[in-house]
């Protein structure tokens, strides 16, 4: 897989966001060097976001959780990318993916839905370890993202607005 193959693969994320994407699973290989890392992305769609993330961390167990609707790209993404697929709504899993160094939460935007996902998941993103959001911009996800994440740990907003377009980012402080 090169950088084509990502460039090419359909979905709703910048250009910019790709790139980050990618980037944020090279830091998360490198910080987390000693042990095998887990990057867990909830809503798949058609799988340019876990691309992205494969590219960044070639070795990592790469987890996707999406009811997969029409899309049928459940066989690709589990062949191509060496990808272990849940084909379920997120927020009804019953034994979430532990520990987790990355997470993508990009599935439903109510704010049930993110915040469910966030009460889910966040808890085993391990100390230093990312969570990010997209489409954080839109009331309810931005609403869930402030009150949710009180809940489940210190967690350091590292936001840079300027490269990564809808999307937000946290690392979980150790400790």
């Amino acid at each position: 897989m090169d950088w084509n193959d990502v460039m090419l693969v359909d979905g709703q994320i910048f250009k910019s966001e790709r790139y980050f994407f990618r980037d944020i699973a090279e830091e998360t290989t490198a910080r987390f060097w000693d042990t095998q890392i887990t990057i867990v992305n909830i809503g798949v769609w058609k799988g340019a976001s876990m691309h992205c993330f494969r590219l960044g961390s070639l070795g990592a167990n790469l987890i996707g959780i999406d009811v997969m609707g029409a899309y049928n790209m459940e066989q690709r993404l589990v062949d191509y990318l060496r990808a272990e697929i849940i084909k379920r709504n997120s927020n009804y899993v019953s034994d979430p993916p532990n520990p987790i160094h990355l997470l993508f939460v990009d599935g439903g935007h109510e704010f049930e839905t993110v915040e469910g996902d966030i009460l889910l998941y966040c808890p085993n993103v391990v100390p230093g370890g990312y969570v990010l959001f997209h489409d954080a911009g839109e009331s309810e996800v931005r609403g869930a993202i402030s009150l949710a994440l009180q809940e489940t740990g210190d967690w350091a907003e590292l936001t840079n607005k300027d490269k990564i377009g809808s999307t937000r980012y946290f690392r979980r402080e150790d400790g």
